[in-house]
């Protein structure tokens, strides 16, 4: 249960240091990268929710 959540937010962590450490001359892929980091953080955070309440 925990490692999952460990292991859903490193992805989101290397996620948004990819987006970040791109060259600014990649700004619309950066705003595709950040929109995506986000939705994914969104959904994982979800089914870690459900996960969690599946465990508990």
């Amino acid at each position: 249960m925990v490692s999952a959540w460990v292991a859903g937010m490193s992805v989101a962590f290397s996620n948004a240091m990819v987006s970040v450490v791109l060259p600014v001359q990649y700004v619309p892929e950066m705003t595709i990268r950040f929109m995506m980091f986000w939705i994914g953080y969104w959904l994982r955070g979800t089914g870690y929710a459900s996960l969690v309440t599946g465990y508990a």
